[in-house]
């Protein structure tokens, strides 16, 4: 939890570090998030490292403080081999995918044309899964299931003209779905560079 006591250490540091800086309203801003998802969680063993975009709608409400909702996909896939009975040797196929909807409350400390930033959030994720075995024996089995999970990170911005920003950030989810009978951990980690445009 020491990001969650790095965002309470931005917000305490607030009033200093926009000093002489003209607060205004809302800055709305969109941002396209684009990486890999890499799976960590021992449900995911054998699974690669995947593709994940995100597109963002923020409010920054302060120099140092923002609240932004987004909308993503990623996806993974693995496959392992093995002897599942004498004789009979199968290839097992495997995909998850999942849409996540989140938010996120994100601190940020400006060091110039640079933005340094802590984020912390919650969101639901809809998730299928599918696989298919083939060898000896044959099948096919898929499922989808939602979760609720959380996420924590953080990243750097950097402002190219005063409308465009472009990063990155790395996050780590966290997250558990009941699919095929089984409680499923979804816990990977994220990263992604992005081009954000603020109106």
């Amino acid at each position: 939890m020491k990001l969650l006591a790095c965002l309470a250490a931005i917000a305490i540091a607030a009033p200093v570090v926009s000093r002489g800086q003209e607060v205004h309203g809302p800055d709305t801003y969109l941002v396209g998030k684009l990486g890999v998802i890499s799976p960590q969680h021992d449900d995911l063993q054998g699974f690669d490292t995947g593709l994940a975009f995100e597109a963002d709608l923020g409010f920054r409400v302060h120099p140092n403080l923002a609240l932004e909702a987004g909308i993503g996909y990623w996806r993974s896939t693995g496959s392992q081999s093995g002897i599942v009975a004498p004789g009979v040797f199968v290839t097992a196929d495997a995909e998850i995918s999942a849409i996540p909807v989140t938010l996120s409350l994100k601190g940020i400390l400006p060091v110039g044309k640079l933005d340094v930033f802590g984020l912390a959030g919650a969101g639901m994720y809809f998730v299928s899964g599918s696989v298919t075995v083939r060898g000896g024996v044959s099948g096919h089995a898929s499922d989808s299931g939602n979760a609720f999970g959380m996420h924590l990170g953080g990243g750097i911005a950097g402002h190219v003209t005063p409308q465009a920003t472009l990063g990155v950030e790395v996050r780590y989810i966290f997250a558990k779905v009941r699919m095929f009978d089984a409680n499923n951990g979804l816990d990977s980690f994220i990263a992604q560079g992005f081009l954000g445009w603020s109106f």
